[in-house]
């Protein structure tokens, strides 16, 4: 099996069952997230084991494959990501402070809104940039952790 370059530069072997999970958790169906990874893995066995593939080769081609489903399924997943939340006191409560890198790379500029979702709690918050913020984190108040009902270091989904 082909392995995936992460962002971070480090590689994995493509997991078929993290991309299902994640399908799941931006909204598809079970079915609909069994059939893309389903399609997806079949796409990936046939990638040349030396050249690999990145995780926004696969992001795109799982887009592509949902858009010829269902084109709201593919918004939602182009749209949801996870960042881990880090609290702090010097954001206000309704702004969360992401690095300059994640705020590229998820195509957001300063006052931006975010959806925020963990465990069916969700809130929205204004984005700012700080280099202060990890590459995968999102700095939030402490009032906007107990809105979500969720301690530090949590994964939380992020949705433009």
């Amino acid at each position: 099996m082909a392995r995936v370059t992460k962002r971070t530069g480090s590689e994995v072997e493509f997991d078929r069952s993290k991309l299902e999970i994640s399908l799941r958790r931006a909204g598809t169906s079970e079915s609909m997230a069994r059939e893309v990874g389903s399609k997806i893995e079949q796409v990936v066995s046939e990638v040349d084991p030396g050249r690999g593939l990145t995780t926004k080769d696969l992001r795109s081609g799982v887009v592509s494959e949902l858009k010829s489903m269902d084109a709201s399924a593919a918004e939602r997943y182009q749209n949801t990501h996870r960042l881990t939340a880090k609290a702090s006191d010097k954001v206000e409560s309704h702004v969360c402070q992401l690095h300059p890198g994640t705020m590229r790379s998820l195509e957001l500029s300063p006052g931006a809104s975010l959806r925020l979702e963990h465990a069916g709690k969700s809130q929205t918050v204004e984005v700012e940039e700080s280099s202060s913020a990890g590459q995968r984190e999102i700095h939030l108040h402490n009032e906007a952790l107990r809105a979500l009902e969720t301690p530090p270091n949590t994964r939380l989904a992020v949705r433009k």
